[in-house]
């Protein structure tokens, strides 16, 4: 059985950021290790009354303590009218890719409001070049939020989409990040008796020292209440070896009209056995909190086994 405990007390992420975004709301941080110490893709979201103001926005940070981050460029910025990102850029995932990165990101359609899994290639978080769409056209309904984890076959990504009118897991598989995708069968779904009972969606995952992953997710009932949890995968990613029987963060210090929701983004390797998620609390404050998980490995580079 494995091993995988919440090791300390949430750590508030501060990101410092020019006065005129102070007011925005801040989620999906999105954080990975590099030589200099942590970068993060984090979604910032203008306030406003009327729902169809508010335009999503995807920029970078950089830290050197994986907690205290500094905000830089606009990294990804909606399109024109008319493109698939057109009302905003949400849910950003990093891969790393040959000294570049890789970038699977959420773009809202404004017209059809409707979202579409895209991605953007580059050097740097400041330096990507927008790719587009890239899932077999009709193949998922209002994909996004993508993880990806790289295994002995190449690569398997899986994805949040609308399955019945709730949001369930999704998984294309490619043999390089180039593609092309196939969907396949998703390893698991929905529990009725538990608190993933209506709504899944993946966030990221580690790999292990047996070549096992645990890819960590984001579960509801139906109420919306979204908590996050962790499910052990084969080499495959195709097998479930094990899966939380209760949450492993759950929401606190709400008040007023915050909204019931524990979200995770990313996970990265801190130390050793230990693991820290990155995540939001009620759409508006980060956190990470350190995890213990038996073999983490500092799988950075994210290449086939």
């Amino acid at each position: 059985m494995s091993r995988i405990v919440v090791l300390s007390e949430p750590q508030a992420i501060e990101l410092a950021r020019p006065e005129h975004y102070a007011e925005y709301f801040v989620l999906s941080p999105y954080v990975v290790r590099g030589s200099g110490g942590y970068e993060m893709l984090v979604r910032l979201v203008n306030q406003a009354d009327d729902k169809a103001q508010k335009v999503s926005r995807i920029f970078s940070a950089a830290s050197s303590d994986g907690i205290h981050f500094v905000m830089g460029e606009r990294a990804i910025a909606p399109g024109s009218a008319g493109d698939p990102d057109d009302g905003g850029c949400e849910d950003p995932t990093v891969v790393r890719n040959s000294g570049s990165y890789s970038i699977f990101y959420s773009g809202f359609e404004r017209k059809q409001e409707r979202s579409h899994l895209l991605r953007a290639d580059g050097p740097h978080f400041f330096a990507l070049r927008k790719g587009g769409e890239f899932l077999p056209v009709g193949a998922f309904v209002n994909p996004k939020e993508a993880a990806c984890i790289a295994t002995a076959k190449g690569y398997r990504l899986f994805l949040e989409c609308a399955i019945d009118g709730a949001s369930r897991i999704g998984v294309a598989d490619a043999t390089t990040l180039a593609g092309p995708w196939q969907p396949a069968p998703a390893p698991f779904d929905v529990r009725s008796d538990r608190f993933d009972s209506w709504h899944l969606s993946p966030s990221s995952a580690i790999r292990r020292s047996d070549g096992t992953h645990v890819l960590f997710y984001n579960g509801a009932t139906k109420k919306t209440d979204w908590r996050i949890a962790w499910v052990v995968l084969d080499a495959t990613a195709t097998i479930v070896l094990e899966r939380s029987e209760e949450p492993l963060i759950a929401p606190f210090d709400r008040t007023g009209e915050d909204t019931d929701i524990a979200f995770a983004a990313s996970a990265v390797v801190a130390d050793r056995d230990t693991v820290a998620i990155y995540y939001s609390i009620s759409d508006r404050r980060l956190y990470r909190s350190l995890v213990h998980l038996d073999g983490a490995v500092d799988d950075s580079a994210q290449q086939p086994a």
